[in-house]
């Protein structure tokens, strides 16, 4: 739709992009700790396409079954990737090497997701899939004649066919790149803090859910499934809070290279 390079939209490449800086990101943090390996890099590729359909299987229910042609286009939920993903992992982890839980890799894990999430904005601000709302601030937004926020207002009768551009709109996909990278630089800082091995993935859930869910009011049209991320972050905190006050009467190791104790 907009903007293109060369006659080829930006969505996908965008999209390509992310997963790459993903798996940089991963690769990085898994080497650091000595946790790489060719298996757990391949447990990371098996999980990306699963991602995937989770997200697309999320549109589905959001949107019911479109033209293929607007499927390919775009089309992408967040919360169904956060669950293809932890949900596969979670079964496909005897994958792993022995002295490799799937709490650890998940936290090494959530960082590179917020990483591939923020660029991934980029490519929704690209394509014009995920737009605000109505906006008369000065860093509003508007999109070019026949894009999506267009044809939005052009059937909702706020602008007539002629009109150039959308009206003025709130920039939804750069707030969600703001809170993304916010989100991933608590959770590197969370890496060298954690007390226990899962620590850092439920902080990103819990953060990051309620950061999104406050986030989702700006968009346009609003949906109640966009919020689906709500629960899961209300867990994700409820489990903090519960290893908060169960280890309060002791002593907090730090975790290194193995289990963090306390004593």
């Amino acid at each position: 739709m907009f903007p293109t390079a060369f006659g080829v939209n930006l969505y996908y490449p965008v999209l390509g992009i992310a997963v790459a800086a993903q798996f940089v990101l991963l690769a990085f943090l898994l080497h650091r700790d000595g946790s790489l390996s060719r298996r757990v890099l391949l447990f990371f590729l098996t999980l990306v396409p699963l991602g995937f359909l989770g997200a697309k299987l999320a549109s589905v229910a959001l949107h019911g079954l479109r033209p293929l042609e607007t499927e390919l286009l775009a089309g992408y939920r967040y919360p169904g990737a956060l669950l293809g993903v932890l949900g596969f992992g979670f079964v496909l982890h005897r994958w792993f090497p022995s002295g490799l839980s799937f709490a650890r890799f998940a936290d090494f894990w959530a960082p590179s997701f917020a990483l591939a999430c923020a660029v991934g904005r980029l490519g929704c601000l690209a394509m014009g899939c995920c737009y605000g709302a109505f906006c008369t601030a000065s860093w509003a937004l508007v999109y070019p004649r026949g894009s999506g926020p267009w044809w939005s207002h052009y059937e909702s009768g706020a602008i007539g066919p002629a009109a150039p551009e959308s009206l003025a709109v709130h920039p939804f996909p750069l707030y969600l790149f703001g809170m993304e990278i916010a989100v991933l630089g608590l959770c590197l800082v969370a890496l060298k803090r954690k007390a226990y091995d899962g620590q850092v993935v439920l902080l990103f859930l819990a953060v990051h859910g309620v950061a999104k869910f406050a986030l989702e009011f700006f968009r346009d049209p609003y949906h109640l499934l966009h919020q689906s991320v709500l629960p899961i972050a209300v867990v994700a905190a409820a489990v903090l809070v519960w290893r908060g006050l169960r280890d309060r009467g002791g002593i907090v190791r730090p975790v290194s290279s193995g289990r963090a104790e306390v004593v």
